[in-house]
């Protein structure tokens, strides 16, 4: 089915999903994000910790200390953990807690739903406008979120790298 931009259920979760990000609710965030985003978040994870890997690395990623207990997680749970580390950056929860997204529209693209806003930081006096788009596309006829372009990017290079 081709994504009608005026969708208001893909609207809702799409504001659900940002909301709860910017909430720091990472389970309820991942909750509406689409299986191919989380499995490749799990591979992005499993390179970066093979068996092998330091179980403190592992612990302070993933929240495990063996590869055991890391192939014992959900594809959810490895997904959210992994944004929370990106969350525990220093100044990550300072600049979450001064933004405000502002929703600008949504453009449809075969199945794909994009939505377009506005985030505004501000962080120590300074003030910074930011475009971003929330890509979706149905799954079980739910909407769901995709990765970004940026982090498809960046898993799919880490791989290549490691074939090599």
């Amino acid at each position: 089915a081709v994504a009608d931009a005026s969708d208001p259920e893909a609207r809702r979760i799409a504001s659900a999903y940002a909301t709860a990000l910017l909430e720091l609710r990472l389970d309820d965030a991942t909750a509406h994000v689409h299986s191919s985003a989380l499995t490749s978040i799990r591979r992005l994870v499993n390179l970066m910790l093979s068996d092998d890997a330091d179980p403190a690395e592992r612990m302070q990623i993933l929240k495990v200390s063996t590869a055991a207990e890391q192939a014992k997680l959900t594809d959810r749970e490895v997904f959210a953990r992994f944004l929370g580390v990106a969350m525990d950056q220093p100044g990550a929860r300072e600049v979450l807690k001064n933004s405000k997204s502002t929703a600008l529209g949504a453009v449809a693209e075969g199945q794909t739903l994009h939505f377009v806003s506005r985030t505004e930081i501000a962080v120590e006096g300074m003030k910074m406008s930011k475009m971003e788009v929330l890509s979706m596309q149905q799954e079980n006829g739910v909407w769901r979120v995709l990765l970004s372009g940026d982090l498809s990017g960046m898993v799919a290079a880490l791989e290549a790298q490691t074939r090599r």
